[in-house]
């Protein structure tokens, strides 16, 4: 059964994909799978934000699900439902 999630995007991934985008996902969807449907949607510019060259996640993006960060529910892992939203977030610097 499809279900709606909003994804929110900030710094690069803003310019690339725009303020936020609504995508249909096929029911049992979990934050990895969410990550390849934006990378296949959307190229290699989301692909290295999110990634490392190894393949890994990069370290210094936060990844929530209704406000609460992955790293303390299943990771990436973590199931996706039906009108959730998901915060892309890039680290913040300042000066």
């Amino acid at each position: 059964m499809p279900m709606q999630v909003t994804v929110r995007f900030y710094s690069i991934l803003r310019d690339v994909i725009g303020k936020s985008k609504v995508y249909t996902l096929s029911a049992g969807v979990n934050v990895r799978q969410l990550l390849e449907i934006l990378i296949m949607a959307h190229g290699d510019t989301v692909k290295d934000f999110l990634y490392t060259d190894y393949g890994r996640l990069n370290g210094s993006i936060t990844i929530l699900v209704n406000g609460v960060n992955v790293n303390h529910v299943d990771q990436l892992k973590t199931l996706l439902h039906d009108d959730d939203t998901v915060y892309l977030l890039p680290p913040v610097g300042g000066g």
